[in-house]
């Protein structure tokens, strides 16, 4: 039997095979943010705990994932121990959370950060992605494709006079309530359950928001 024969033959049935494929933490939806000057700005996303799961659905990912506060020394010239900040977990204030929350939970560190992007050669199509990571991944393995989950496409106007000033703002407002501050708020309070191939993880969340507009 030909094993390439359940492949799509085409483009066309190709993409009514991804469209057929459904997969919970993947799949987007669309929120109507706002209406402006007859205009329906619409949010493409997904939750953030879906791209949070995505993450650490990823094997690779998770092996190097650090929940614990781990402070790190390095030995100076002089022969003595000093404090060396290289990741987020190895910071006083991750200890500081740890010692909050109850011994069983751990931190969990969201890094949530957009900036508009270039769709084609010409520079006339831009789009302005949202994506998260994790500050429980080393940088070294943060850096690499694959340790970011794409979370959201922010609406945007693209009208640039001073006098949309203040309904840019509201959309974006918005748009973060509905991504970011709604989800966490609902969970800040009991913290939030992981199901892990290790088990289920009891997490706080901390986030760190990196926007460029």
């Amino acid at each position: 039997m030909d094993p390439t024969a359940t492949l799509p033959s085409n483009a066309k049935a190709a993409r009514v095979f991804l469209d057929s494929i459904e997969i919970p933490h993947i799949l987007y939806k669309k929120t109507i943010i706002m209406e402006y000057n007859q205009i329906q700005y619409t949010l493409h996303h997904r939750t953030i705990f879906d791209a949070i799961k995505e993450l650490l659905s990823n094997k690779e990912i998770f092996k190097y994932c650090v929940f614990d506060y781990s402070p790190d020394y390095i030995t100076n010239d002089k022969g003595e121990q000093e404090r060396c900040y290289s990741e987020l977990y190895n910071s006083d204030w991750w200890g500081r959370a740890q010692r909050s929350i109850n011994e069983s939970a751990k931190v969990l560190s969201i890094i949530i950060y957009s900036d508009a992007t270039t769709c084609d050669t010409l520079g006339k199509k831009t789009e302005h992605p949202v994506f998260l990571t994790l500050g429980n991944i080393p940088s070294w393995r943060r850096n690499k494709p694959d340790a970011k989950a794409l979370l959201a496409y922010l609406p945007k106007i693209n009208d640039h006079q001073k006098k949309h000033a203040m309904a840019k703002h509201q959309l974006f407002q918005r748009s973060m309530n509905i991504l970011v501050i709604e989800p966490i708020m609902s969970v800040m309070s009991d913290g939030l359950d992981l199901r892990t191939d290790d088990g289920i993880l009891w997490c706080y969340l901390v986030i760190y928001l990196s926007i460029t507009l």
